[in-house]
């Protein structure tokens, strides 16, 4: 797959939603306050994102990936850890360790247990790591390893099993917490939303919710989105088709809901969509029917994409607008925006609102490795990082313009298959700093 291949794949074989590849070499740019919906403050002062997040290291990431939904993230204090999305028919899982410190790469290898609760057609959905434990989220499943303290390898694991699928793993000491917002587990429930915690020594469900759906689930079949996520305290809950995230305790009492208007966002005006809930149970069902169905509407209408605690205090949001952008070198593609809500003494209020990706000229010159889109992803509650995945050539980026990077990234695909780097980013002092962990 050539590099253009690759960009139509990727922003036309979803609407849209997925960030250019070869063109994702971009800045973030213009931020600006903006009032929420439960506060009616409004500061006049702009910041960039880089106000709030510093690139902390860029990585080439060594095995195949055809998109940069085809691994998995977690970031700790001292290393990022990478693994490629993979089934749990595998013997053993690879994990990919990188220094914060050094920027080296080594390897820590997770045998996949023989136990009867691993469904090997199961997927990996999400892993999570600290100190103690590597946690493994498949399907109705969760892996756990505890680790050697002085070496770090796995030593001996156990399985959980899982009355629903789950597809988020947040991890906190001894105890971690699953959820998922999405149609996946019609299976097995009529109820689309739920969190559960599990004590991590035992394995015992400490407490499970069932929390109310978002309006527009159907939409959640559509990829990337995920609009479920926990924090030490807190469930988030964002429906889709409209700008609402609904805050809950881990009791599943609603705490408060964070709402605005913003300029861009165009409200769904048909509510068809409502009427293209699969069934529920083990009884046949056409996917690809529904996709097609719900897809004119993606176009239409302004959607939440993901929201991401960055940390206990912080949440971040996505969402796409139907604008375009008519130059630059994202011409032609939607328009996502980005907002920054912050917890102020128990609090939540909108600390920055419709941030866009910087939308450089191909004759713009690229003088520094920070110059990277913003369509980010979040490494994992509490961690205070977030990354991005993208296809960089092997050559010095420094004083390039953006076409030439563009012409280079193409040359090299001819001879070479696709490779991505990690680039990571930390949030600054202002979004606060997470506890001590690895």
């Amino acid at each position: 797959m050539n590099s253009t291949e690759l960009y139509a794949w990727m922003t036309g074989g979803y609407a849209g939603l997925l960030p250019p590849v070869i063109h994702a070499l971009v800045l973030p740019a213009l931020l600006m306050f903006a009032a929420c919906g439960h506060s009616a403050r409004v500061a006049q002062e702009n910041h960039t994102l880089q106000d709030f997040f510093a690139v902390d290291g860029i990585t080439p990431i060594g095995f195949e990936m055809n998109t940069p939904i085809d691994a998995y993230v977690h970031a700790t204090q001292r290393y990022t850890y990478v693994t490629p999305r993979t089934s749990a028919s595998i013997d053993t899982l690879t994990l990919y360790r990188i220094s914060h410190a050094t920027n080296a790469i080594d390897s820590l290898y997770l045998p996949m247990p023989a136990d009867s609760l691993l469904n090997r057609r199961g997927t990996l959905k999400d892993f999570a790591v600290d100190d103690e434990r590597i946690c493994l989220l498949f399907w109705r499943a969760l892996v756990i390893y505890e680790r050697d303290h002085a070496t770090g390898t796995p030593v001996r694991s156990s399985v959980v099993g899982l009355r629903y699928p789950y597809s988020t793993l947040r991890l906190f000491g001894d105890s971690c917490i699953i959820s998922i917002s999405s149609l996946a587990n019609r299976e097995y429930s009529s109820e689309y939303t739920w969190a559960t915690a599990i004590d991590l020594s035992s394995g015992a469900n400490l407490w499970e919710r069932s929390l109310p759906d978002p309006d527009g689930v159907q939409f959640t079949s559509f990829i990337p989105r995920r609009v479920i996520d926990c924090s030490r305290d807190e469930i988030a809950v964002a429906d889709v088709v409209r700008y609402r995230i609904r805050l809950y305790n881990h009791q599943g009492e609603t705490i408060t809901s964070l709402e605005r208007q913003p300029r861009a966002w165009s409200a769904i005006s048909d509510t068809g969509y409502r009427n293209y809930l699969p069934p529920t149970g083990p009884v046949p069902f056409n996917p690809k029917a529904q996709l097609d169905s719900l897809r004119p509407y993606i176009a239409s209408a302004s959607m939440i994409r993901l929201i991401d605690f960055i940390n206990d205090t912080t949440l971040m949001v996505a969402w796409q607008s139907t604008e375009q952008y008519d130059r630059g070198i994202l011409k032609d593609r939607s328009i996502i925006f980005f907002d920054i809500w912050r917890k102020f003494g128990g609090a939540w209020d909108l600390l920055a609102g419709d941030v866009r990706d910087f939308n450089p000229m191909p004759a713009d010159t690229f003088p520094t490795p920070g110059m990277l889109d913003w369509s980010y992803s979040c490494t994992g509650a509490g961690s205070s990082y977030i990354y991005k995945l993208t296809p960089l050539p092997p050559i010095p980026l420094e004083k390039r313009t953006f076409a030439e990077i563009s012409s280079a990234l193409e040359e090299y695909l001819m001879e070479h298959d696709l490779r991505f780097s990690l680039i990571r980013f930390r949030a600054r002092d202002e979004l606060g700093e997470p506890e001590a962990m690895e």
